[in-house]
């Protein structure tokens, strides 16, 4: 299994999950009604992917660059950081967080969820 990809429509994000290269990446809004329903396809292609995980070496890396996040889908989220410290162990997760510098609340709820899951996040500036 190679990439998957979802495309960026209005009010969403595109995502990339690269399984060779160790990879998911997220960009846009996330803003549903329902993050769990968008979301589905993505953690189904996670749980199959399980035994290929577990076999890496390196730490799989999450790029989080999404410009806003409604309740709903911090707390999808935060389940998909949870599944992937299931499945690689919390030192075999990386996740770089991408925020714009003015916005102290999006920089707030990222500490909670790495907080919450004792989980360190690499704060990055949008450039």
């Amino acid at each position: 299994m190679g990439v998957v990809s979802s495309y960026r429509r209005k009010h969403t994000f595109k995502t990339d999950f690269d399984l060779e290269k160790g990879e998911l990446f997220f960009d846009g809004f996330s803003i549903p009604t329902n993050a769990y329903e968008l979301y589905t396809s993505l953690l189904g292609t996670i749980n199959q992917s399980i035994d290929i995980l577990k076999n890496q070496e390196w730490a799989f890396k999450i790029i989080v660059k999404l410009d806003c996040l409604s309740a709903s889908a911090v707390q999808v989220l935060n389940e998909l950081f949870k599944q992937f410290i299931k499945i690689k162990g919390e030192h075999g997760v990386q996740v770089d967080w991408y925020y714009d510098i003015y916005d102290s609340e999006f920089l707030e709820t990222a500490t909670m969820i790495s907080d919450s899951l004792a989980l360190p996040f690499n704060f990055i500036v949008n450039a």
